[in-house]
């Protein structure tokens, strides 16, 4: 499964980017998220960062322990976590968007789930069908951070 979706933030890059990579106010910035557990390294994400990631799905409560793979600084950040024999990948990515309304930041979210296990892959199969709910939390995920960062 992979997901892709974006939204443009009418605020500086630079400003966009800091609020995604802040874990300490992530569960302020979006609403999907109930707690964060900052486990390894800084709450102001770098490579090796690792947390602990509580969100409602579905009426349960889901965590997940992710880390960070890969950042560079005012561009992109890339997460995973492997979790029920299958390895997810997550992703932000920020570029400048010039508009009539002056400077802008173009957000782009992607997801992937990739299974590692026979069961896993049955379990991907029969999970297509919610593909179109995980592209919606994604698309308010990036709702959420405009939101907060346009304020």
């Amino acid at each position: 499964m992979q997901i892709t979706e974006s939204v443009t933030v009418h605020a500086p890059l630079h400003e966009v980017f800091e609020r995604i990579r802040d874990l300490d106010r992530a569960s302020d910035t979006i609403g999907g998220i109930s707690r964060i557990e900052v486990l390894e390294g800084p709450a102001r994400m770098e490579v090796g960062t690792r947390w602990r990631e509580t969100r409602r799905m579905m009426g349960q409560d889901a965590t997940e322990e992710m880390w960070v793979v890969e950042l560079v600084e005012d561009s992109h950040y890339v997460v995973e976590a492997q979790s029920n024999g299958a390895r997810y990948t997550s992703g932000y990515r920020v570029a400048p968007v010039g508009t009539a309304h002056g400077e802008a930041t173009r957000l782009t979210m992607s997801f992937s789930a990739e299974p590692l296990t026979r069961s896993a892959r049955v379990m991907s199969v029969l999970m297509r069908p919610m593909a179109r709910m995980m592209a919606s939390q994604c698309r308010k995920d990036l709702l959420d951070i405009k939101a907060s960062v346009e304020g």
